[in-house]
């Protein structure tokens, strides 16, 4: 059995580090039940211009009952930016394999 080099970096591969649209409305405090500002399609996209423009590689979209259709949101936000990512959370047991296909 041979035993791994620990000394020896994991990855060598940059860290990237993602933003987040709050499709479900935002608020001053992440999980608080007060929300200042709806899901409105404007706001998303100040959000995703402006994380565009600052150097980020990409945004998550989450997924839930509360939160607005995130292929479709990212669908329009990657027409509205030039080189963002979008990670689009699949929650199993909520998002039907089928429809996430």
């Amino acid at each position: 059995m041979t035993v791994p080099d620990m000394t020896a970096p994991a990855s060598t591969a940059p860290l990237d580090f993602f933003w987040f649209i709050p499709t479900h409305g935002d608020g001053s405090y992440l999980g608080s039940e007060e929300q200042q500002r709806p899901p409105e399609f404007g706001y998303f996209k100040e959000i995703a211009q402006a994380v565009d423009r600052l150097g980020f590689p990409g945004v998550l979209l989450p997924t839930g009952q509360n939160c607005e259709d995130s292929w479709i949101t990212a669908t329009g936000l990657a027409t509205l930016t030039e080189k963002l990512k979008f990670l689009v959370a699949l929650r199993p047991g909520v998002t039907l394999p089928t429809f996430a296909a």
